[in-house]
């Protein structure tokens, strides 16, 4: 299967919290392992630690050495997304007029819109695709503040970003960025329900399941597993949290399940000149060596099918074919991948149910049954309507393709729309890629909601 269109034949009303997702830690990392970066701001990286009264040592085994305790992926941004990741680990601050990429206290040197950009275009270039997009603040300004300033400097991809703070259903936000907020709950925003994303008030290096509160009177029931400084036998302590969660929290009905397999020993006082393992702690490459060989069957053994969102340090560096950890964690998802939703078409005698949708294979349109009883083709990206039956307010609980070829909207009483398509011997309601909403007999077109309307 392509790694850069999976979800593609997934069906479209699975909702996230059900599909498992392949995730990158501090994913911006990536820069650390760039020459041209490297040649550009590897001073200035280690200035900033010379500058630091706790970890200033490490900056005089130079760049090479240092950039191990930091760097936590190799792959660029659009490589990752290409290679199956769906899940961004994105650590941020407000830097002059903008948000630049931190990891710690630590500048990438990179800024945040360039990143959302490498994200658009992905999927403007498979828009059968979304991406989960985890923002969080590396310093102390003022948490409502940053998220504030965030919303209006993230205006530009407003047409692509969905920031409700609710778990969506795939075809809802195929080609779309979804916001995940772990900067603020938001509430002081007007409309912060509708702005401010899926709130995580993430617990610090534990395991840890909770209700979280989002805006607008919602909530979410949340599994994190984030042990990144275990003690000890440190690598065995963390392969046991990465196992225990997926074994202990598979069942139940979390709204998400996120399970971090990075970790990392930070830097030590040498106790003597010869201690140079205690400067560089265990890092997180470290880690990955032992722990990224085992994620296959970490996840097989214990996911049965629940949506777990894998968080991986090094993505692509292991393995190969199903064995490596991106393609099993996209592989957990084989009962969803049924094209049921992924095909377009409807046949005679099926129905659409309210609140649901019937999307077209490329991801890109949708022809909704509305919860307020409307019926109506919509563009996914923004929400565009192009058709509709304006049954909204009448009480319509049905939209069904009948036997005799006709698609009607009712109100179990009632016919309030339809097709007028009856006896004709239609045989398929197709929505497809370019956006019409047709019925055939056969090959013949009989009705297209690009030319006609419902009556």
């Amino acid at each position: 299967m392509p790694r850069n269109n999976w979800m593609r034949d997934i069906s479209s009303d699975t909702s996230l919290r059900d599909i498992s997702l392949p995730g990158t830690h501090d994913s911006a990392t990536h820069v650390l392992g760039n020459a041209l970066w490297v040649g550009a701001n590897g001073a200035a990286f280690l200035a900033v630690l010379t500058a630091s009264t706790v970890i200033a040592p490490i900056a005089a085994l130079g760049f090479g050495r240092v950039r191990k305790i930091f760097q936590t992926q190799s792959l660029s941004i659009r490589a990752q997304l290409d290679y199956g990741i769906r899940f961004l680990d994105l650590r941020i601050n407000a830097v002059g007029n903008g948000f630049k990429m931190f990891h710690g206290p630590m500048p990438l040197f990179t800024e945040l819109s360039d990143i959302l950009a490498e994200v658009a275009g992905f999927l403007a270039d498979n828009p059968s695709e979304t991406v989960l997009i985890s923002l969080k603040k590396e310093n102390n300004d003022n948490a409502d503040a940053v998220l504030a300033r965030l919303i209006d400097y993230a205006r530009p991809f407003d047409p692509i970003i969905f920031a409700h703070g609710r778990i969506p259903d795939l075809g809802e936000v195929r080609g779309r960025m979804v916001f995940i907020n772990r900067i603020a709950l938001g509430s002081a925003v007007p409309a912060a329900e509708d702005k401010c994303g899926i709130y995580l008030n993430f617990a610090d290096n534990r395991t840890f399941a909770s209700e979280m509160q989002q805006n607008g009177a919602r909530s979410l029931d949340v599994l994190v597993q984030d042990l990144y400084q275990p003690s000890g036998d440190a690598i065995d302590e963390k392969k046991q949290a990465i196992k225990s969660a997926y074994a202990v929290y598979s069942e139940g009905a979390f709204d998400l399940r996120i399970n971090f397999t990075s970790a990392n020993i930070p830097p030590a006082a040498p106790q003597d000149a010869s201690d140079f393992a205690a400067l560089l702690g265990t890092t997180p490459g470290a880690f990955a060596d032992e722990i990224n060989p085992e994620l296959r069957d970490f996840m097989r053994r214990n996911m049965a099918g629940a949506g777990w969102i894998t968080v991986i340090d090094y993505a692509g560096r292991y393995g190969s074919g199903n064995d490596e950890p991106v393609a099993s964690a996209i592989s957990m998802n084989s009962r969803w991948t049924t094209g049921a939703g992924g095909n377009g078409t409807l046949r005679p005698g099926s129905e659409i149910p309210l609140g649901k949708a019937l999307y077209s294979p490329n991801g890109s349109w949708r022809a909704e049954f509305q919860s307020d009883g409307n019926f109506a083709v919509y563009r996914n990206v923004d929400n565009f309507s192009m058709r509709s039956a304006r049954t909204n307010g009448k009480g319509a609980t049905r939209a069904a393709f009948e036997t005799d070829g006709n698609f009607v909207i009712s109100d179990g009483r009632r016919l309030l729309s339809a097709t007028g398509t009856q006896n004709q011997g239609a045989d398929a309601l197709v929505m497809q890629n370019d956006g019409s909403l047709t019925i055939y007999a056969g090959q013949r077109v009989l009705w297209s909601s690009d030319s006609q309307t419902f009556r």
